[in-house]
């Protein structure tokens, strides 16, 4: 009959819209990790390459890391590293109050002599947990968003600071940089950080040719 022909088209078209959609998720699943793996690779040269920060600038972040115990920095590449139990409440992306010194102090060293022309990269990692409370998940509905955020809300308090916001960029690894292996509580504990890079003007993870910005 007329309407069961009708009723057959109309599957069809559902079927083949269906098909295009998965089709489109497909696409845009691989373009996020060929992007996901470019960032990676660029970090990682980052990570190795050689620190741009002066003499001076060195000395001081090496004299911030002595007096605050949660916070890292590597002279050879210039890389510092803030936990996260220091930065934020479980669950949450929210910059803490008690870390608003350390950040103001960062910010000004940045702020001074050569440093003034170096951008930075905020990098939010994770542990392997999934996020299992409503109440977070709501907010902040994988790690990788998790990871997003704070590096979204440390980026905002450098900027409360005075650091100029066309000179950071952010990025969030969630769980897929791990420093150790997930093990227990205390590795897990090392892998909840967010990392800042001090970038030199021509580096590529920054330079708009590299087809990546940062804003």
């Amino acid at each position: 009959s007329a309407q069961a022909q009708q009723l057959q088209q109309e599957v069809a078209d559902l079927r083949a819209a269906r098909d295009t959609e998965r089709q489109l998720l497909a696409s845009a699943n691989s373009e996020r990790d060929k992007l996901r793996d470019r960032y990676t690779s660029l970090l990682d040269s980052t990570r190795n390459a050689a620190s741009p920060l002066s003499a001076e600038s060195t000395r001081q972040f090496e004299d911030l890391s002595r007096r605050y115990p949660n916070f890292e920095f590597d002279p050879p590449t210039g890389v510092s590293k803030f936990h996260s139990a220091f930065l934020f409440a479980s669950g949450s992306a929210e910059v803490q109050k008690n870390s608003d010194a350390l950040l103001r102090e960062f910010t000004q060293i940045l702020n001074q002599g050569d440093a003034q022309d170096l951008n930075i990269l905020v990098v939010g990692h994770t542990d392997d947990k999934r996020i299992a409370k409503s109440s977070t998940k709501s907010k902040h509905p994988s790690n990788m968003h998790l990871a997003a955020h704070r590096a979204i809300n440390v980026s905002d308090a450098l900027s409360k600071h005075g650091l100029q916001k066309q000179r950071m960029g952010i990025a969030g690894y969630g769980p897929y940089q791990p420093r150790v292996a997930n093990k227990d509580s205390k590795s897990r504990q090392q892998n909840r950080r967010v990392e800042i890079f001090v970038l030199a003007p021509n580096a590529p993870i920054a330079g708009l040719d590299s087809g990546i910005g940062l804003q």
